[in-house]
């Protein structure tokens, strides 16, 4: 018997590897479908124990009602059809909770006559419909590539987005759509359409503009006037509709715990007991916030020198195809949003459209595969460890879960920014490396 024995620890590694991560004849996607039909299963068992308990023991800071999220836009949509401007200070809406915190297009659905009383089936369609797209997105996966899935689809992050039905997971459904016109209908039109889609979702929530992000793929020409046409659509909204987004900003609810963004540590050094506590002072706003985007902005500069010294050997590129254009949006998306602030971990669910191209790198012994193990052990973190962070002050109350996940926040703001720029098309790449680009010409 011939018993391959790794004589060292790189080849225990790569044995490893290829056992976890190599090609597998069944297609893994199965074990995907088992781990949401164990979850919700044990959902249903739940019902006989309190809603709310049972939601907390899973990590997932329910609401009173399931799909609340999307119950306030319904109640919204009745409310306008009333003749009630919900984002005035409006009698329609039941409560303050409830009070709108997105632009009025959507209410262009209004005459639809969707209600309150359409949650349920609404809310369960828009879930599955959400689970499809990650299953489609995945593709055959190998048993690494299960794992992966598996435990993202049901990571706390995840399942806040399913349990309150936040329009993001309209969103994600919308972009989800635009680049399966870019794989079936990878033609003129169809890639004209999958644009639409992007810039209607950034209209419809506005941080989703950074879906743009997938132009990339095009022509020099096409892709830069596609992203200033775009960007300039865009700003005109947004200008349009300024006093609206001025209130809507007002409404919306900001934690510490359970969060992601630039704001995060600003509002900890304001506001926290125990940094009052350790050092007798606290910052100013200004100050706390300052130290945010000079610490951004190191980040960013720490991942551009290392891309610049680096991409040199990633000279061909990663060609276009659609793991890389989903990367882009998910990348995209995450540096956007986490540059504008506090963001609730749902939000996080933008990340899984990275999924495909990370678990494709560590399928073979390329040279991604390091960098990609280990992206994606940060990204699966940060999915779980808002699990124990679920306080208003998670900074006293959870340091030891609140401090890591900040830290793995940070670090993937400054992975997903090199990844991007490694992979940039060349034309790109002799705009933002124009030294190296003299060098290779």
């Amino acid at each position: 018997m011939n018993l391959n024995i790794p004589k060292s620890g790189k080849e225990l590694y790569a044995q490893l590897s290829n056992a976890f991560f190599g090609q597998t004849v069944i297609d893994m996607r199965l074990c995907v479908v088992l781990t949401l039909a164990l979850y919700f299963g044990t959902i249903l068992i739940g019902n006989y124990t309190p809603y709310n308990l049972f939601w907390y023991s899973l990590g997932i800071p329910i609401a009173p009602t399931l799909f609340t999220d999307l119950r306030d836009v319904l109640v919204a949509m009745e409310c306008t059809r009333r003749g009630f401007d919900i984002l005035a200070a409006d009698p329609c809406i039941p409560t303050a909770a409830m009070s709108p915190n997105y632009p009025r297009l959507w209410m262009a659905l209004a005459p639809l006559g969707l209600g309150g009383r359409d949650t349920e089936w609404l809310g369960i369609t828009l879930s599955v419909l959400f689970f499809l797209c990650v299953l489609w997105m995945a593709g055959k996966l190998n048993f690494g590539g299960a794992v992966v899935y598996s435990l993202a689809v049901a990571s706390p992050s995840v399942m806040l987005a399913i349990e309150r039905n936040n329009v993001d997971v309209v969103l994600f459904i919308l972009v989800c759509a635009a680049l399966g016109l870019l794989v079936y209908f990878p033609q003129r039109t169809g890639r004209a359409i999958s644009y639409s889609i992007v810039f209607l979702t950034a209209l419809l929530k506005l941080f989703p503009i950074f879906a743009s992000a997938v132009l990339l793929r095009e022509r020099k020409k096409i892709a830069l006037g596609g992203l200033i046409a775009m960007a300039a659509a865009f700003t005109a909204y947004a200008v349009s509709i300024f006093g609206d987004l001025q209130r809507i900003d007002a409404r919306v609810l900001r934690s510490q715990g359970l969060a992601f963004g630039r704001t995060i540590i600003p509002e900890i050094l304001t506001n926290s007991d125990l940094f009052r506590r350790l050092f007798g002072f606290v910052l100013q706003p200004s100050q706390a916030t300052g130290l945010s985007i000079i610490g951004m902005g190191g980040i960013l500069m720490l991942a551009y020198l290392l891309a610049a010294r680096t991409q040199r050997e990633f000279a061909k590129g990663e060609p276009a195809n659609f793991p890389l254009d989903a990367f882009r949006i998910g990348a995209a998306i995450y540096m956007g949003a986490f540059a504008m602030g506090n963001h609730i971990d749902y939000r996080l669910i933008f990340t899984l459209f990275t999924l495909p191209l990370l678990v494709r790198w560590t399928k073979y012994d390329s040279r991604w595969r390091t960098g990609s193990i280990l992206g994606l052990v940060g990204l699966i973190s940060t999915l779980y460890l808002s699990r124990w962070s679920l306080t208003e002050d998670a900074i006293i109350v959870a340091p030891k879960y609140f401090i890591p996940d900040e830290i793995i926040n940070w670090g993937l703001l400054g992975y997903f920014t090199y990844v991007l720029l490694v992979t940039l098309p060349e034309w790109s790449k002799q705009i933002i490396f124009p030294r190296n680009a003299k060098r290779i010409s």
